[in-house]
This record gives C-alpha cells, structure tokens and sequence, in this order.
C-alpha cells in the first residue's frame, strides 16, 4: 500500500476594508483661501506645495474642468472605493469557489490513485474514495465475518447475469442494491461489489456474511472461507 499524504491548502483572501463612510470628502469651499501660487516656494516648503497642487488638481477635475472625472458625479470618491469593493468581492467569491472544487477533488483517494487490484471485474465509481490504507471515505455500516465464494449458475435471484462483483447476502442485513467494497483480513481485495443474490446459506446456523461471485472453481477454492469486511457504502 503506498503511502501518501494529502495536504489540503486554502488561498487566503484579503476583503476590501473601509468604506464610503471612511472616505474623507473634500470640497472647494474647505480650500478656497489657499492657493498653490500664494506660498512661499522655499526649499522648506517644496512639499507642501506639491501637496496643494494635487489637492488643487482634485478639486478642477471634481468641478468638471478636466481629468477623467464626469461633471456633476457628487460622489466620486464613493464610487471609486465602491467599485474596489464590488472586484474585492468577485475575486473573494471566485476563490472561495476555488477552495470548494479543490477540497472535494482532494477528499482521499480514487481506486486507482491507491494503485491496487481488484478481483471484482465492475468498475469503481469516481464518487467511492478511500483513505490511504484503503478504507472507504463514506459508508454506511461495516460488517466482519466469514465470507465464502461461488461460481454456479447463470441468473441472481434479483434477475441479473453473475460475474465477479456479484454478491450474494442476507437480503435482512444488506439490502438488494447495496454497493459493497469487500476487504480480507489479510489484505486481498475483492473490491467493489453490488448486493444482488441470495444464496442458501441464509438458512445455515451460522452463515457467511457473504458470498463472493468468482470465475472458477480454483479461484473459488483458494478464496476458501476468508474472514472480511464488507462495507455498505452510501
């Protein structure tokens, strides 16, 4: 059995903080008294200067009188910071999105990311993931006891063709239609199985939890009567 480790990651998202309400509001009025010309351009006051001509560049551009800026727009500092907010908001959906697919595509492991055999001849389903040492991910119940195997007849009692991955069970512990992943105690994997035949030994006085379809007497007999776990997937 190889041994692997999943390592599941989650991109951090960084949301958008502040609000419009945080946004200082800057009008012409609250600067009408200073003008960028009127200061004394001394070296001490190179970056004050600078700092009066950009405010003065806002204020020509949020009065229409060039810039980028539409005249009349009254919130335009809003606008701008909503607009980061709304891509913020798309880019933290995408990614949750992302951390969604990415967690369900990591979830164990497929049968055949395990790299192992199977005597059942039924494909595994994509949706039937294991842990590392095989077990399954999502069951409903197991069962431990012997199992024995068959190679006989034609038709199941439930009206299908027999093959390995036909199970005969006690229809009273597991239902017709059961799938079955079906392990030995010692390692041999008969793998996936449907529940879809009954078998006489529901009459015996201590019966087998089930019994496995096989292709051959041989392959019968050296399956013998094996102790296993069968679980009842979801």
């Amino acid at each position: 059995m190889p041994d692997k480790i999943a390592t599941l990651t989650q991109p951090h998202v960084v949301a958008a903080e502040g609000s419009a309400d945080s946004v200082l509001k800057i009008t012409d009025d609250e600067f009408a008294a200073v003008a960028p010309d009127e200061v004394d351009l001394t070296e001490t006051n190179e970056f004050f200067i600078t700092v009066l001509e950009t405010i003065g560049q806002f204020i020509k551009c949020s009065n229409g009188e060039g810039g980028a800026i539409v005249p009349g727009s009254e919130n335009v500092i809003e606008e701008i910071v909503s607009s980061a907010e709304t891509s913020s908001a798309e880019v933290t959906s995408a990614a949750e999105t992302t951390t969604v697919e990415t967690t369900a595509a990591q979830a164990g492991y497929s049968f055949d990311e395990l790299g192992i055999s199977q005597i059942s001849t039924i494909d595994v389903p994509d949706d039937v993931r294991f842990t590392a040492d095989g077990v399954p991910l999502d069951y409903a119940y197991a069962i431990s006891g012997k199992t024995t195997a068959y190679s006989s007849g034609y038709i199941t009692s439930t009206g299908t063709g027999v093959y390995p991955g036909i199970v005969a069970v006690d229809p009273g512990r597991i239902p017709y239609g059961s799938r079955l992943w079906i392990v030995g105690y010692d390692g041999n994997v008969y793998g996936y199985g449907i529940a879809a035949d009954t078998g006489g030994f529901i009459y015996f006085n201590d019966p087998p939890v089930a019994d496995l379809y096989m292709y051959s007497e041989s392959q019968c007999d050296w399956w013998g009567v094996r102790g296993a776990t069968v679980y009842v997937l979801n």
